[in-house]
């Protein structure tokens, strides 16, 4: 196939596109007497991606791992951001954090930041029971509570994003 005519040319082929990624970090967990209780970072960041691949096309920062954006406007804006944020089963919202108002528009590089304070209903009566109804060693203590504990990874929020899109001219 001849390319030579620029008409023929695949379009698009290395286009950069304005994505926003949502990275999600639970931090600080603690115990009471109603469950877990957590706070969890949101971030939602404007990327600039390759069409055709999921890596970034340029570092965050400048100096990070790659090119710095040369023009964070030149990829277009994310604007009229509307964030939904819901808990889960198990899960109930205690307070977010985030600016106010919050922002609704992003652009390549920036970054919009909420904090959720989070509970967990759970049922940590089976791991004390089990401990109170026999005496182990402490090495199978600790073997069994270590267990119980790595295997209660769940999902405790779901978010959603809806945006408009500003394509550059």
């Amino acid at each position: 196939m001849d390319y030579s005519n620029a008409y023929h040319a695949p379009i698009y082929q290395d286009a950069y596109v304005l994505v926003p990624h949502i990275s999600i970090t639970p931090e600080a967990r603690t115990w009471d007497n109603s469950g877990d209780v957590l706070w969890t970072a949101i971030e939602i960041t404007g990327q600039v991606r390759q069409s055709s691949n999921s890596q970034p096309a340029f570092s965050q920062h400048a100096g990070c791992e790659g090119i710095a954006i040369p023009d964070p406007f030149r990829y277009g804006l994310l604007f009229d951001i509307r964030i939904n944020i819901q808990p889960l089963i198990g899960a109930f919202i205690i307070e977010l954090l985030q600016d106010d108002p919050i922002p609704t528009t992003l652009y390549a590089g920036s970054t919009i930041l909420i904090l959720a304070h989070i509970r967990l209903k759970s049922q940590p009566a089976s791991i004390v029971s089990s401990i109170s109804a026999s005496r182990q060693q402490s090495d199978d203590l600790m073997d069994d509570l270590e267990f119980h504990l790595d295997s209660s990874v769940r999902d405790h929020l779901s978010i959603s994003l809806t945006d408009t899109v500003l394509r550059p001219s």
